[in-house]
């Protein structure tokens, strides 16, 4: 995986942890995102690695031999103007003081997708952005840990809310047959919870409406009275 890539995982889980609008969340989601960071971990660690051997500033000889490619690499280039060119670039790149990873990242990007040589600003602008977009990373990265620990801690968070509300719907649910009362189910899941309840009741010999309806009671109630 790349770094960008890896930042992804990272940028994805933490929309979800932040509830941002259009960040969709599910267990199968998250615990799917999990899998992904669990496996990005070790390849993670040598990625960083990599990106922060690059913040080391290049030297002028790293910065000439850059932009000699550059240069070059490129069929536009002619002979008088390149020279003047080729000085002029390396003297304000090297002004900028590049760090080794955005150096190679921007004239490896510029090789392969300008046609013709570019403009000292534009040279300046991309060492610009791959330096931003390395510091991003580097940073993304370094909270894969956290990001993945907090998706585990929202997953339990919501399997134990999906606990509880099974719970609360088989109490009421048993609560209204004991007392002949109708609680028709209307999900998948409350049709398995009426199962169970109907088991339960005529394992424990307790038969549909045998309990007298007091006037007033409500099933949360005999909740706090039983707990």
């Amino acid at each position: 995986m790349t770094a960008e890539e890896l930042a992804d995982l990272v940028y994805e889980a933490e929309r979800i942890l932040r509830g941002d609008l259009y960040a969709v969340y599910s267990r199968d989601i998250a615990t799917a995102l999990v899998a992904h960071l669990n496996a990005a971990e070790d390849v993670a660690s040598h990625v960083l690695a990599q990106l922060r051997t690059g913040e080391a500033k290049a030297t002028t000889a790293e910065i000439s031999q850059r932009l000699a490619l550059v240069i070059g690499s490129n069929p536009s280039a002619g002979k008088g103007d390149a020279a003047v060119y080729g000085r002029m670039l390396a003297e304000r790149v090297g002004a900028h003081e590049p760090t080794v990873g955005a150096l190679e990242a921007a004239c490896l990007r510029i090789m392969d997708t300008q046609t013709f040589l570019p403009s000292i600003a534009e040279v300046l602008t991309a060492l610009k952005a791959e330096e931003a977009m390395q510091a991003r990373w580097i940073v993304a990265l370094a909270r894969i840990p956290d990001a993945r620990r907090g998706l585990l801690d929202a997953i339990a968070a919501e399997e134990q809310r999906t606990a509880e509300r099974r719970t609360n719907v088989k109490r009421a649910m048993r609560w209204h047959l004991e007392r002949g009362k109708d609680f028709p189910p209307r999900t998948v899941s409350e049709h398995d919870i009426l199962a169970e309840v109907q088991a339960e009741m005529a394992s424990d010999g307790v038969a549909p409406g045998s309990v007298p309806f007091v006037e007033g009671e409500t099933w949360w109630q005999s909740v706090h009275v039983d707990g």
